[in-house]
């Protein structure tokens, strides 16, 4: 057999034995579930985006859910109702779902929380991240009270009052 012949034969019988040992062990089918659950959390998260995303401009109402007007937190809650995602609530309650994530580290469909009340701690906004273009310019979608619109994370206003990021979607 020449050498072309040889290498070509090797290579054939790596990749086989490679795809029967990832098969056999299992291990196929877990780096295939890591994939798709990724790829889910992906389209999950552009879901909320979108779900988002469709009501701007919509006005601001103190706890509304509805076309009529959002708060904040009626904003994420339908939001994510929208996409299968049961939330609580108010604000206060939806920071204490799913895990914290640093600021650096956020990324769309994540929730950042804000202590909006002069000289208090207290978690009293909500809205979804939905894009981060780059280091310091990462947007996110909530109802202010302008009505449902998207602003810069990093702003003088929001980085003064912001608070935490949580990741809802697994």
């Amino acid at each position: 057999m020449n050498t072309n012949k040889q290498l070509a034969f090797a290579k054939y019988f790596l990749c086989f034995n490679l795809i029967f040992l990832l098969s056999s062990c299992g291990l196929f089918e877990r780096l295939r579930k890591v994939h798709d659950d990724k790829k889910e959390t992906s389209s999950k998260a552009s879901r909320v985006v979108d779900a988002a995303r469709d009501k701007t401009g919509s006005p601001y109402k103190f706890g509304g859910k509805t076309a009529a007007g959002y708060d904040c937190s009626g904003l994420v809650f339908v939001s994510f109702e929208e996409i299968g995602m049961k939330l609580p609530r108010t604000s206060a309650e939806q920071a204490t779902v799913g895990k914290e994530v640093a600021l650096e580290n956020v990324r769309p469909g994540d929730l950042v929380f804000f202590a909006t009340k002069k000289g208090d701690s207290k978690i009293t906004h909500v809205g979804i991240v939905t894009e981060i273009k780059e280091k310091e310019i990462v947007l996110f979608i909530h109802a202010a009270n302008s009505g449902v619109q998207e602003d810069n994370l990093y702003s003088k206003y929001y980085q003064k009052t912001f608070i935490m990021a949580r990741r809802v979607i697994k």
